[in-house]
């Protein structure tokens, strides 16, 4: 009898445990307020945006290299850059919009 209630009181130790560690597992799969989902689309979007930057600015470069090589044509380095430059502040703007947008 001693070793069926020792298994008993170990059961529901172990269900009380398993309970604690569901509750602070369900903090973790939903947000407790609107900032916390704010702050991550923030952290988001800033690690989105400068990876879209750089490629925009590397393509560009790249082209214009690419460009340079098959013409002679030295200018096409600079024509590149601006093509990244223009087209990574368009798509910055475009992922940036979103956040913009009022909440109220």
């Amino acid at each position: 009898m001693d070793g069926s209630d020792n298994t008993d009181r170990v059961l529901a130790e172990s269900e009380v445990d398993l309970q604690d560690l569901e509750g602070r597992l369900d903090k973790f799969r939903k947000p407790q307020d609107s900032s916390n989902r704010r702050f991550a689309q923030g952290v988001a979007l800033v690690a989105s945006l400068g990876f879209v930057l750089a490629g925009c600015l590397i393509a560009g470069i790249l082209l214009g290299d690419y460009l340079w090589q098959q013409t002679g044509f030295r200018g096409f380095q600079l024509i590149g850059a601006l093509f990244g430059l223009i087209t990574a502040f368009f798509a910055g703007g475009k992922l940036m919009k979103p956040l913009m947008k009022s909440d109220d």
